[in-house]
């Protein structure tokens, strides 16, 4: 009986969890579906750079208020990602746009609802 319950558990656990946000949230980790989907081309110096332009096209494409990319390492360290969003939100975005960082990735934020209608 008890594993019977522990897997209920879990299958509803996991259901209920993901059906209470107000939106689905787009998540990427890939950064050449990112760069295949939103037709951006790719640097091969500068992919952070990419990602963000990327997730700026995607939400206008998808009509979603917000985009995530979880970081990748690989492609660049932790503050290299932290100074990309410091640097887009003081220089680039104007009141369209927020790059905005969390715990597991960089997120492209849209200000101006009138972007997604």
């Amino acid at each position: 009986m008890s594993d019977n319950s522990d897997s209920v558990y879990s299958d509803s656990d996991v259901s209920s969890d993901d059906d209470d946000y107000y939106e689905e949230p787009i998540i990427f980790n890939d950064y050449k579906k990112l760069m295949n989907l939103t037709k951006q081309l790719k640097s091969e110096d500068n992919k952070v750079y990419d990602i963000v332009y990327g997730l700026i096209k995607l939400v206008i494409l998808k009509k979603k208020k917000e985009i995530s990319f979880m970081y990748d390492f690989n492609i660049a360290p932790k503050h290299k990602w932290l100074n990309i969003a410091n640097e887009f939100n003081s220089n680039v975005c104007g009141s369209d746009y927020r790059i905005l960082i969390d715990e597991t990735s960089i997120v492209c934020y849209v200000v101006n609802d009138e972007l997604i209608k």
